[in-house]
């Protein structure tokens, strides 16, 4: 999951803190501001109606960006504008150091790609297009996170530095920023918007990595291959619960479907444990294959699991057992009307 992160670090911003009262602007970062998100109408939050899915117009509803809230974004940008370079650059000196800098900083080649697309984002930023074409690239950079392995925490720490700097600017005097504390309220609605984005994408991605990587491991843990024609065999090895007793059965239906075995062979020299729900997924597998039309037998079963399965009271007499895989592949074979490798030698 680690890689180069062609987009920028840290682009976005967390929610601003802001507090004002008596005329007086308070430092943003002196307490928080609970800027809640208002649903649109008509808008239903599910898994596939996701805020990197959603309508520009309702990402807007839901945060309350209205018209004068975009047009003070705007107007900061002639204000910081021309400083993001420097900006910039002041987080990749507060960056060294840090865990994260070692991890995806040490390429001066790559950081300098990454500073300009940083920039480039806070250009749009300022901007305040929010069309499909800025959704989409918020999606990018979730996804770009999360296949290099960014962790939250990291991109979070890197939201409060822009944070905390942009803040500074926007209440600096010299800067004449027009009702800076309302200006702050706008871009704190923005940059909600885009961290939420970004973060649920990231989330997504994170998913479907793990998902993927699950997926590869539970190939790895199930290797049905097919050992002599129409015989196929399963080795387990380790712990069986009950979502790995699922990816088997699955991976030997499968199989079976495939390739229109007539047995198939289960190893559990590998299984350290068995208790009585071990031995209903034994139960269930070799009930499933039968309807399949093919016959199963389960070799391997140790001294202590037998003995195990005795004191447990477990019923396996509608399973076929054997001791060891020499026996299990001998009664395969008879199974299958074929003739052993081992007695056509003898024979010969």
């Amino acid at each position: 999951m680690r890689g180069n992160p062609g987009c920028s670090y840290m682009a976005h911003s967390a929610p601003i803190d802001l507090v004002h009262g008596s005329g007086k602007l308070v430092p943003p970062w002196s307490q928080p501001l609970q800027v809640i998100p208002r649903r649109p109408t008509g808008v239903i939050m599910t898994e596939k109606n996701s805020l990197r899915d959603m309508a520009p117009a309702n990402l807007r509803s839901l945060y309350d960006l209205r018209d004068d809230d975009i047009a003070r974004i705007r107007a900061l940008a002639p204000v910081l504008g021309n400083r993001l370079e420097e900006f910039v650059g002041r987080f990749y000196e507060w960056l060294e150091g840090r865990p994260e800098h070692d991890e995806f900083f040490t390429d001066p080649t790559m950081v300098a790609r990454v500073k300009a697309r940083q920039v480039d984002y806070w250009r749009n930023f300022f901007d305040a297009r929010i069309d499909r074409a800025y959704v989409d690239r918020l999606r990018v950079l979730g996804e770009v996170h999360a296949q290099i392995g960014l962790s939250l925490e990291a991109y979070f720490s890197g939201v409060s530095f822009f944070l905390t700097t942009f803040s500074t600017a926007i209440v600096d005097p010299k800067s004449e920023v027009a009702s800076p504390e309302k200006s702050i309220v706008a871009a704190t609605k923005l940059v909600q918007m885009d961290t939420a984005i970004v973060v649920s994408t990231f989330s997504e991605r994170t998913r479907q990595i793990i998902n993927e990587q699950n997926q590869a491991l539970m190939q790895l843990s199930t290797p049905v291959s097919m050992l002599w024609d129409d015989i196929l065999m399963l080795p387990i090895v380790g712990i069986v619960d009950s979502k790995r007793a699922q990816d088997i059965m699955d991976a030997m239906l499968s199989k079976i479907g495939e390739t229109a075995a007539r047995s198939m062979i289960i190893d559990i020299s590998g299984v350290s444990v068995i208790d009585t729900a071990v031995a209903n997924h034994f139960i269930k597998m070799t009930k499933a294959t039968s309807l399949m039309g093919c016959k199963c037998v389960v070799s391997g079963i140790s001294p202590v699991i037998a003995q195990t399965i005795v004191s447990l009271g477990i019923d396996l007499a509608d399973i076929n057992t054997r001791s060891t895989l020499k026996d299990a592949l001998a009664f395969a074979f008879e199974e299958t009307r074929q003739r052993s490798p081992l007695m056509a030698k003898r024979a010969k």
